[in-house]
Order: C-alpha cells, then sequence, then structure tokens
C-alpha cells in the first residue's frame, strides 16, 4: 500500500531562508523515526528541501515550487500561524 506523508518545514531564523543548528537536529531526530521513503517531493524553498532530505535521509527527487503556495482564498480565511488543524 502506497502512503502519503505531508510535513512542513523545520526552525529558520527569520528573516532566512535555510534552516538553524536547532532545525537541523530537530529535522533528523523526525527523521529517524519515519521509516524509508521511496520518493520524496519538496517545493522548491530550500528550507523545504533541507528538511526534506535531512528527515528522509535521501536527496529529493522531485521539486514541485507549488508545494510552497497554496490559494489566496485559503490565506484569507485562515491565519498563517494557526496550525494545519485549522484548514479543516
Amino acid at each position: 500500500m502506497k502512503t502519503l506523508q505531508h510535513r512542513r518545514h523545520s526552525m529558520r531564523n527569520i528573516p532566512g531562508d535555510h534552516l538553524n543548528p536547532r532545525g537541523i537536529e530537530l529535522a533528523r531526530e523526525v527523521g529517524r523515526t519515519m521509516g524509508r521513503f521511496d520518493y520524496v517531493a519538496a517545493s522548491d524553498l530550500p528550507r523545504a528541501i533541507e528538511t526534506a532530505e535531512l528527515m528522509s535521509g535521501r536527496k529529493v527527487d522531485r521539486i514541485l515550487p507549488a508545494l510552497a503556495t497554496f490559494p489566496e482564498a485559503v490565506a484569507r480565511e485562515t491565519p498563517w500561524d494557526g496550525g494545519f488543524a485549522l484548514w479543516y
């Protein structure tokens, strides 16, 4: 059976495009509990690519810029810091 997992990028310093040291450590820590992946996709944001590679232990198979975006209507209705649960 195929399984899809969606993960957000790890921690960074704002402003900044790359993971901070704690974000790198956290992504590796989470990755140790996730198991093996046959395919890894990420948005084109550096922090997303870094997180995907650190969590999966492999290079990203495909960069999908659309993963870094969501419809404007969602942005209007959902606070950016409200968490994924507010989207449902």
